[in-house]
C-alpha cells in the first residue's frame, strides 16, 4: 500500500468513527455536598440516578443530554400558539428536582413558610411563592430554577410524552381537578408513582404550577426552530409549568403546555422546582 493509499484509507475509517463521539459533555459525577439517594436504583450516568442533599432532604435526579421535540405539532388540537412549532431543541445534562420543593425543605432553608395555606404538611408542595422567592431559595441553596426546555425535556423526554407517564390522560395517575388531595389542594409530593417522567421526576403534571427561570414569550418557539437558542432577555411574565390541582381539564397539565405570571404573583397553586448543572 502506498502512502497516499493509505492516507485515503485513514481518511475513510474516520467518516465512519460516529459524530456523537467527537461531542463529549460534562462528565457524570455526584455534586459536590451531595451523596447517593438510599433509594437510588439507578447506574451512574443513567436516567433518573438519584442523589440526597441530607441537610434539606432536596433529592435531584440526573436528565442526560440529548434532542427533543420541543412543543406542539401544528395539527394538534390540543396545541395553543405559543406551543408551535414544534422543534429538535438540544439540551445538555442536568440535574432536576424529583420533587417539587416542599414546604419542610422550604422552612429548612429559609427558616419560616409564606403565606397562609402551607398549612398541609411538610410533605406537601411549597405554595404561595413568587418568582423571586423560589430564586431566593434556590440561591440560598446553592441551585437554580429549570430552564424551559429543561423543564419539558425533563417530563416529556426523547419519546416525545404528551403527559409524564405516557400519551394517555390518566386522572389517577397525578393530581388535578378530578383528583384532588386533603382539603381539595394538593397531594404530599411523590403520592404518584405511577406517574413519573422517563427520568424518575414525580408530579410534573398537577399538584402545583412550577416556576422555571425563562421569560414567558409567545414567540420563542419561532426563534428556537430557526436555530436561534438563547432564551428571551426580558419580559412581564415568567414561565410556569405542569398546571396545577386546581384544572380539570387535562389539557393544562400536558407536558408542553406553557403557562406564565409576573415574577410577584404568588398564589395557593404555585409552587417550585429545583435544578442545578454537572
Amino acid at each position: 500500500m502506498t502512502k497516499s493509499q493509505f492516507a485515503v484509507t485513514l481518511v475513510a475509517l474516520a467518516a465512519m468513527v460516529p459524530t456523537t463521539l467527537c461531542a463529549q459533555g460534562p462528565e457524570f459525577k455526584i455534586p459536590d455536598g451531595w451523596v447517593v439517594s438510599p433509594e437510588n436504583d439507578r447506574a451512574a450516568g443513567e436516567a433518573g440516578y438519584r442523589v440526597l442533599h441530607e441537610e434539606t432532604g432536596i433529592e435531584l435526579v440526573y436528565v442526560p443530554g440529548g434532542t427533543f421535540m420541543m412543543g406542539s405539532a401544528d395539527d394538534d388540537l390540543d396545541a395553543r400558539g405559543d406551543e408551535i412549532p414544534q422543534h429538535e431543541h438540544p439540551v445538555e445534562a442536568f440535574w432536576i428536582g424529583r420533587t417539587a420543593v416542599t414546604v419542610g425543605q422550604w422552612r429548612s432553608v429559609m427558616g419560616s413558610v409564606p403565606g397562609m395555606f402551607n398549612d398541609q404538611g411538610d410533605s406537601h408542595p411549597v405554595v404561595e411563592v413568587g418568582w423571586d422567592d423560589a430564586q431566593e431559595f434556590c440561591d440560598k441553596a446553592r441551585l437554580r430554577l429549570p430552564a424551559e426546555p429543561e423543564w419539558e425535556y425533563a417530563a416529556r423526554g426523547p419519546e416525545n410524552r404528551k403527559y409524564p407517564w405516557g400519551d394517555d390522560w390518566d386522572k389517577t395517575k397525578c393530581c388535578n381537578g378530578g383528583n384532588r388531595g386533603p382539603g381539595d389542594r394538593t397531594f404530599p409530593v411523590g403520592s404518584f408513582p405511577e406517574g413519573a417522567s422517563w427520568c424518575g421526576a414525580l408530579d410534573m403534571s398537577g399538584n402545583v404550577w412550577e416556576w422555571c427561570a425563562d421569560w414567558h414569550d409567545p414567540d420563542a418557539y419561532r426563534s428556537y426552530a430557526k436555530g436561534d437558542l438563547a432564551p428571551p432577555s426580558t419580559g412581564l411574565r415568567k414561565v410556569l409549568r405542569g398546571g396545577s390541582w386546581f384544572y380539570v381539564d387535562p389539557r393544562y397539565v400536558r407536558c408542553a403546555f406553557r403557562g406564565g405570571s409576573a415574577p410577584s404573583y404568588r398564589d395557593l397553586n404555585v409552587g417550585f422546582r429545583c435544578a442545578r448543572g454537572l
